[in-house]
C-alpha cells in the first residue's frame, strides 16, 4: 500500500498508461508535422510546375511570327 492507499501496482500501471498515452501523442504530433512539411513541399512543387508552363507557353507564342505574312 502507499501513502493514499492505493496498492502499489494500481500506481505502477497508471504510470505505464501515462507514459505509452504520452508516447502515442508524440507520435501523432510527429506525423502531423510530416504530412503538414509533405503538404508544403507539395504546394511548392505545383506551383514551380505552374510557373515553368507559363513560361514554356510564353516561349511557344514567341516562337511564332506575329505576323504570319502570305505570298
Amino acid at each position: 500500500m502507499t501513502a493514499i492507499g492505493l496498492p502499489q501496482h494500481f500506481l505502477f500501471r497508471e504510470k505505464k498508461n501515462l507514459a505509452q498515452k504520452k508516447k502515442h501523442s508524440n507520435g501523432k504530433e510527429l506525423s502531423f508535422l510530416i504530412k503538414k512539411a509533405m503538404f508544403k513541399f507539395l504546394k511548392i512543387v505545383i506551383a514551380i510546375d505552374y510557373l515553368f508552363l507559363q513560361i514554356w507557353k510564353n516561349l511557344k507564342i514567341l516562337q511564332k511570327p506575329i505576323l504570319s505574312i502570305k505570298r
